[in-house]
């Protein structure tokens, strides 16, 4: 076919088909040309006629016929195609890039190209450069495959570019087996995913996160999908963050099937790392746990010296850290502890691992730094339980022993020292077995400690020896005890030189057994088998007439099963035993004499015959009620402490939850501001800021409320008290709030008494206030108010904060004032409250000898009350105006 342009006069349509600068043909659909215009013998060089003679497939670069072939039968299929590209060979022999689209009619193909080797060209360009962009340095290839997560990055089509180490790890696969490759492919789906991160991000254009089970993989994943951005704004690539839950959904999947469950985020907190460039000493490089653990931004640390971010005295100085350094160069890693400075100034104690490390051709200092302030606090805290269990057990009757598990003495009380001979300190140098020269097998000895289970006790007779070499008989009572993550061994010993005395007398000689312990303050006394009284000291008398109301003489039966008290029955059963089972047996017997209770312990030897049968006991107590009182105020101590270390532990585990979520936020936005290619409007920038304020207003209080509490608990707060105008305090609290109130349009009304003037500290009763006010602000409803109300009501004046909003249910409100995590809840617009606040405001109101409650109806709202004592003042220098 000729090309009809010959000369003649042009028709409308003609002319329009002339004159397009895009390519434009009529083709049968067997690929044959009919019709094109002459940008075709521009853009490819050949003459029309040559054009025309052949098919259209004919000028296909070879690569693209297929693709072009199943194009033209997706026109005949669909009747349309739009935006297909492929190459078509010039007469020179080069080939240049089109962009089609194609429509049928009258079973003839239309066809529209367009030229796009230009923008083909550009984005190889473009890519190119991105590609070196992303080529990774050794030093910083290390450590983005050192990342524990996956790491990806994508096109637009699902197709996987790169992996860091951890996602050809997980997919156990090499680069070059995923590059290309679809993501859904290679866990073993045909199609995308139903919940997809990447889809829900090409459908917002804004990052998103999906949790879903993988059943191909049997593993539940956490999947973030990040948006990569060109210069022209454009949706270009997707970074995906990928992180296994499987062990976290498997707890949450326990506790929903249990029915029993808390829903708790918790982001492990690793190490702050520094690296440092070993030839110019500059920090090159920090982790994001850095910045937290500083408070500073990445940037700022990057660009500060050591002694910045020090105390700055000897010997936390610049000069000293440079000094660990060389030293870790030169032998080998530094491990040491450090006084670090936050950016509000606050010092807390860190580790330093300090290690020198050459990658390639360049020298690194590495540095991680651990928090360790807590662990400081733990130390301190055991010092000074320490030096209350020194105080307590100094004071024992008994010689005290606390040895570890190998024997070497710990700690000794003064007895022990008394008896031994030896000084504190020479006592604290030696093994238990120094000072007992019939010491078992040593090996037999440790296994022995070693079998003893926590709470177990065990009684043994051994000699002693004491400095003098002076050897005499004791009773031992041992027992294993945890002292924080270690087990040592507990020993109370006493002298039975006595006692040993004793028994050796009553069998040699009873009348020389009478003399010597008719003088003694124990409970000395036999008997039979049958249990009629052979023998007693005064001292038995006494306390007999005492605990049964009668007197017992020699021959009458000490105890019976018969028509007898509890008290007898008991001492029935326990002769029985011994004279049964001929060993001796120890028991303590709780009493009441003269309207108060007492302690004895008593101990029971057979009394045995040549042909070692029992013929009676002998029996010695004595009155142990002190040390039972020394071991109840030792076990409430503890208790106590327990308690306080727990108390601790819940704040600490409250506060790092409700500290995550404003962090998370500025975490997330600084590092959106810091990208590159993130391109936002002014009116969106305002509102970042605005949710950034919030977040720090809200992080700010939380820490002001924690400074607080912890000043409480040291005990060095102490309430300055002074004539101060409450209505003066009740404006400040309600002016540090203002913003927060008016972003929720809620309404503060004072009613409140005039120029009332109370005996307070108007720090602490402006804390109190402020953190009453913003707990009512936090669960009222928007448009909603708050009334605060001050009345006197006798000696005293009576404030109460009141709120409509969400209330509370009987159960919360028996956990309101205590450490408690489970009552974590959540204002009306999500507010994050610790509760740390409400106990912030019970200690300070419990310095100024007042009280503070609250009535509350779940869904009815709340008033919290707090009734101070009123100063007596003279009326001539303050004046009630009451404002009604």
């Amino acid at each position: 076919m000729k090309p009809t342009n010959n000369g003649k006069k042009l028709t409308n349509e003609a002319f329009f088909f002339e004159l397009s600068s895009d390519l434009l043909a009529i083709s049968t659909q067997d690929a044959q040309f009919l019709r094109v215009n002459r940008t075709w013998e521009k853009l490819l060089g050949y003459p029309l006629e040559t054009i025309l003679q052949g098919k259209y497939i004919e000028f296909v670069h070879p690569d693209d016929v297929q693709e072009t072939e199943r194009a033209l039968q997706g026109i005949i299929d669909s009747r349309q195609i739009s935006g297909f590209v492929n190459r078509y060979r010039k007469s020179d022999g080069t080939y240049v890039f089109l962009e089609w689209s194609a429509d049928i009619h009258n079973d003839l193909v239309y066809s529209i190209a367009r030229d796009v080797t230009g923008l083909k060209q550009t984005e190889a360009k473009l890519q190119e450069n991105i590609e070196k962009l992303t080529e990774l340095s050794d030093f910083q290839e290390v450590l983005f495959h050192s990342i524990t997560d996956i790491i990806g990055v994508q096109d637009l089509q699902h197709n996987v570019l790169m992996y860091n180490q951890a996602g050809y790890d997980f997919l156990g696969k090499s680069p070059e087996e995923v590059k290309g490759k679809k993501c859904f492919h290679l866990i073993g789906n045909e199609h995308p995913c139903q919940e997809c991160a990447t889809s829900c991000l090409y459908a917002t254009g804004k990052p998103a996160r999906v949790e879903r089970y993988f059943e191909s993989l049997d593993k539940w994943l956490d999947v973030r999908a990040y948006p990569v951005y060109n210069q022209e704004g454009k949706l270009w690539r997707i970074i995906e963050h990928i992180r296994d839950i499987t062990e976290i959904k498997k707890s949450q999947l326990e506790l929903l099937e249990n029915k029993e469950y808390f829903i708790a985020v918790i982001d492990s907190i690793n190490d702050a790392v520094f690296v440092d460039d070993a030839s110019t000493g500059e920090v090159i490089f920090v982790n994001q746990t850095a910045a937290d653990m500083y408070g500073y931004s990445r940037e700022e640390l990057v660009s500060m010296n050591i002694e910045a971010i020090s105390a700055g005295p000897p010997d936390y100085t610049q000069a000293t850290a440079i000094g660990k350094l060389l030293l870790a160069k030169e032998t080998g890693p530094q491990v040491f502890e450090w006084l670090a400075r936050r950016s509000d100034g606050i010092l807390f104690w860190v580790e330093v691992n300090a290690r020198y490390a050459e990658i390639g051709k360049s020298a690194f200092f590495i540095v991680s730094v651990r928090d360790i302030s807590t662990r400081k606090e733990t130390e301190k805290a055991l010092i000074q339980s320490e030096e209350k269990f020194r105080q307590l057990v100094s004071q024992a009757a008994e010689m005290l022993f606390l040895h570890d598990q190998q024997g070497k003495i710990l700690e000794v009380n003064l007895n022990a020292c008394r008896q031994t001979g030896y000084s504190r300190e020479e006592l604290l140098s030696m093994y238990v077995f120094d000072i007992d020269p019939d010491a078992m097998n040593r090996g037999d000895m440790l296994k022995f400690w070693q079998a003893l289970k926590p709470g177990e006790v065990v009684s043994v007779e051994v000699r002693h020896q004491s400095k003098s070499g002076e050897i005499y008989p004791a009773e031992v009572s041992l027992g294993k005890i945890v002292m924080g993550e270690e087990e040592n061994i507990l020993a109370l010993a006493k002298d039975i030189s006595t006692r040993k005395n004793i028994e050796r007398i009553l069998i040699a000689d009873k009348a020389n057994l009478e003399a010597v312990i008719e003088n003694t303050d124990d409970l000395i006394w036999s008997v039979d088998a049958r249990l009629n009284l052979v023998f007693a000291n005064k001292a038995f008398y006494s306390f007999y007439r005492h605990a049964f109301g009668h007197e017992l003489n020699t021959g009458s039966c000490f105890a019976t099963k018969r028509n007898a008290s509890d008290y007898e029955s008991r001492w029935f059963r326990i002769c029985m035993e011994v004279i049964e089972n001929g060993k001796r047996l120890t028991t303590e017997i709780e009493t009441e004499l003269e309207g108060s209770r007492f302690y004895f312990e008593f101990e029971l030897n057979p009394i045995k015959d040549n042909n070692n049968d029992v013929t009676g006991i002998a029996i010695s107590g004595r009155n142990i009620s002190p040390h039972k009182e020394r071991e109840t105020i030792f076990r409430i101590s503890n208790e106590e402490l327990k308690k306080a270390n727990a108390e601790k532990d819940q704040l600490m585990s409250i506060i790092a939850h409700d500290l995550r979520s404003p962090f998370t936020t500025f975490l997330g936005f600084t590092e959106m501001l810091l990208d590159p290619d993130f391109m936002i409007d002014e009116s969106k920038t305002k509102e970042i800021f605005i949710m950034l304020r919030k977040s720090a207003l809200s992080t700010y209080r939380l820490i002001e409320n924690l400074l607080e509490w912890t000043r409480i608990q040291r005990g060095v707060l102490k309430p300055e008290m002074i004539y101060t105008s409450f209505e003066d305090i009740v404006d400040n609290a309600i002016s540090s709030l203002s913003e927060v109130a008016a972003n929720k349009q809620v309404i503060i009304e004072k009613e409140c008494m005039r120029n009332r003037y109370i005996l307070a500290d108007s720090h602490m009763m402006e804390t109190v206030m402020r953190n009453l006010l913003s707990n009512a602000i936090k669960f009222s409803y928007r448009n909603s108010k708050v009334v605060i109300q001050c009345l006197q009501e006798g000696n005293k004046i009576r404030i109460m904060v009141m709120d409509f909003g969400t209330g509370m249910s009987e159960e919360t409100l028996t956990t309101l004032f205590r450490v408690d995590p489970s009552k974590g809840m959540s204002g009306t617009e999500g507010e994050r409250s610790s509760g740390l606040g409400l106990l912030i405001c019970k200690e300070l109101v419990g310095l100024h000898q007042g009280k503070i409650k609250v009535v509350s109806r779940l869904g009815k709202g709340s008033t919290f009350i707090v009734e101070l004592p009123l100063p007596e003042l003279e009326s001539s220098k303050i004046t009630d105006t009451i404002h009604e």
